[in-house]
C-alpha cells in the first residue's frame, strides 16, 4: 500500500473519531463558549501534547500493555468520569467574584494542567490509538511508521480541536445576556455529565 493510499484509509477511519463528541471536544466547545478562542489555546496545548506523548508510547509498545491490563484501563475509565463530573459541577457552581469586585462570566476556566489531566483520563482517546496503531501499523512496527502515523494523527487532533473550540467561541457571540450565560453553563455541564455516565456505563457493560 503507497502513502496515499494508507493516509486515505487512515483519514477515512481516524476522522470520524477525532471530529465525533468526546470528553476533550466536549470540554472544547465549552471552553471556546466561556473564554473564547485565544484564551483556549493552552487547553488545547495541554490535550494535544498528552495525545502525542499517548501516540508515541502506545506506537512503541505500550497499547499492548493497557489491552492486557483490565484493571489499569478501568482506573482511568473511572477517573476521568470523576474528573469530568467535576468540571460538569463548575460550571453550575456559584460564580466568583473578581478584584474590581464584577462576577465573573464562568467558573469553567481551563488551563493547561486541565487539558494534561483531561488528556491523561480519556479512555476514548487511549481506545482511538489502540485501534489506529492496530489497523494501520505495519507488520514490521517501524519507528518511521509509528512516526509517521503519530504526526498525522497530530495535525488532524489540532485542526479538530480548534474548530471545537471556534464552535464554542461562536456560540459565546450569539448569546451573550445573562440568561443565555446560564444556559450555556447548564448545557454544558449536562454535556459532561452524561459523557461521564456514558464511560462508567460502558465499563460497567464490559466487566
Amino acid at each position: 500500500m503507497s502513502n496515499i493510499e494508507l493516509f486515505i484509509a487512515w483519514f477515512t477511519v481516524m476522522f470520524p473519531l477525532v471530529i465525533s463528541p468526546g470528553p476533550a471536544n466536549v470540554v472544547f466547545a465549552a471552553s471556546g463558549a466561556s473564554m473564547g478562542f485565544r484564551r483556549s489555546l493552552p487547553l488545547i496545548a495541554g490535550i494535544d501534547i498528552v495525545f502525542v506523548f499517548y501516540s508515541l508510547l502506545i506506537g512503541f509498545g505500550f497499547g499492548a500493555v493497557i489491552q492486557s491490563n483490565t484493571t489499569l484501563f478501568n482506573t482511568v475509565q473511572i477517573l476521568g468520569a470523576i474528573y469530568l463530573l467535576y468540571l460538569s459541577y463548575r460550571f453550575i457552581s456559584p460564580k466568583v467574584k473578581q478584584n474590581n469586585n464584577s462576577e465573573s462570566a464562568s467558573n469553567a476556566n481551563f488551563t493547561f494542567l486541565n487539558g494534561v489531566i483531561i488528556q491523561l483520563l480519556n479512555p476514548k482517546g487511549l481506545i482511538m490509538l489502540i485501534l489506529m496503531f492496530s489497523l494501520f501499523s505495519s507488520s514490521e512496527q517501524s519507528s518511521s511508521n509509528i512516526l509517521t502515523l503519530s504526526l498525522w494523527l497530530c495535525i488532524l487532533n489540532v485542526s479538530s480541536h480548534m474548530l471545537w473550540v471556534a464552535f464554542g467561541s461562536h456560540i459565546l457571540r450569539k448569546m451573550n445576556s445573562g440568561r443565555s450565560e446560564k444556559f450555556q453553563a447548564v448545557f454544558f455541564a449536562t454535556c459532561l455529565a452524561l459523557v461521564s455516565i456514558w464511560i462508567i456505563t460502558e465499563m460497567v457493560i464490559n466487566l
